[in-house]
């Protein structure tokens, strides 16, 4: 197979799992269909189950997991990590949920992701991250970034908090886990959809376990009952 192929069949597998079908236009020309609208997902029979796994599942990969009631239990959650660890620095995505977190943080440098160059967050201590769904059967993240702040985010800094609604817990790689995904998409967003399984590793060097290798080497998801503080 060709290579124009293969890109080909990678990006027909892509779309017929996002569901986005391609259609003909009158000139010929094939393009995405718009993705269909998100509906609300149905209420798990056993969600505090899985909760319970994806914490389980990232702590087997060296991660780890907690749930806590609003930001401000999150933020009182983070800046004792953060003092802990002696760290100081946090850059935070711009999105609905890691804004209000860093927005209870004190006694600490709180910086917008947007505004710093890819120098600038490297040099940051920690990355704060908002996951539109987490995977309960691998103890993963869905995150979706937009603009280059957001998206070195993931990468740079040691140190990886992410913080995710109670709502957003799924099984596994599921129609309901891609919601986030088919809403950016139909929203016309720019950025990025990554999935993020526990800390960077590598054994590639003399078969020896290396954390932090490709990116953070320290992640921490923080599971919310309700994402408005009391």
């Amino acid at each position: 197979m060709t290579s124009d192929g293969a890109r080909a069949e990678v990006l027909a597998a892509v779309r017929a799992a996002l569901r986005f079908p391609l259609h003909q236009g009158a000139d010929g020309a094939t393009a995405a269909a718009a993705p269909p609208s998100a509906v609300p997902a149905p209420e798990h029979a056993d969600h505090e189950a899985l909760t319970r796994l994806f914490c389980s599942e990232l702590e087997a990969l060296g991660g780890s997991a907690r749930t806590v009631h609003d930001p401000k239990a999150c933020a009182a959650d983070i800046k004792d990590t953060m003092q802990r660890q002696s760290l100081r620095s946090i850059a935070v995505q711009s999105s609905r949920l890691a804004l209000a977190v860093g927005g209870c943080l004190r006694d600490c440098e709180v910086l917008r992701a947007d505004e710093l160059d890819r120098s600038e967050l490297a040099a940051v201590d920690c990355s704060l991250l908002e996951a539109g769904a987490l995977l309960a059967e691998s103890g993963s993240a869905v995150i979706i970034t937009r603009g280059e702040g957001d998206r070195m985010l993931p990468y740079l800094p040691q140190t990886c908090f992410i913080v995710c609604e109670a709502h957003n817990v799924r099984a596994g790689m599921n129609d309901e886990a891609l919601l986030c995904i088919a809403d950016a998409a139909q929203a016309g967003a720019r950025g990025e959809a990554l999935i993020m399984t526990g800390p960077s590793r590598t054994a590639d060097i003399e078969k020896i376990l290396v954390l932090g290798a490709h990116g953070p080497g320290f992640v921490r998801a923080l599971i919310m009952a309700q994402g408005q503080p009391t």
